[in-house]
């Protein structure tokens, strides 16, 4: 198992799963979404920069890799959607865990945007 338990590796996991999304979507024509993943992208690598010397070492449980799996295989009409609920579900269940009130909002930000796409 795969996991993710402290704020460095939430925040790195966090950024791929946008550049992940951010890619599929370009490819699925998803212009707009796709330019949204990438001010995400900025904005979660600019809040590690910034809040990295101000978190609690405390170790993160209940995230795994696994859990958020996006299936880039496949085109359907609804694939990117299914990608945005996947990434609303980790930001769901990753900003909770976080003890930086700054990097909370942003995954909480992120969460909410991938959800109101996927709708």
């Amino acid at each position: 198992m795969n996991e993710i338990n402290t704020f460095g590796a939430v925040m790195e996991f966090a950024i791929e799963l946008e550049r992940r999304i951010r890619d599929y979507a370009s490819n699925e024509n998803e212009p707009d979404y796709s330019s949204a993943c990438g001010r995400r992208i900025s904005t979660l690598e600019r809040v590690r920069r910034e809040n990295v010397v101000e978190i609690m070492l405390e170790p993160i449980q209940g995230l795994t890799r696994e859990r958020y799996v996006i299936d880039t295989a496949d085109h359907s009409q609804d694939a990117v959607k299914a990608a945005a609920a996947v990434a609303a579900r980790y930001y769901t269940d990753a900003a909770p865990k976080i003890n930086v009130l700054e990097a909370k909002r942003a995954l909480e930000r992120c969460g909410k945007q991938h959800s109101e796409f996927a709708e």
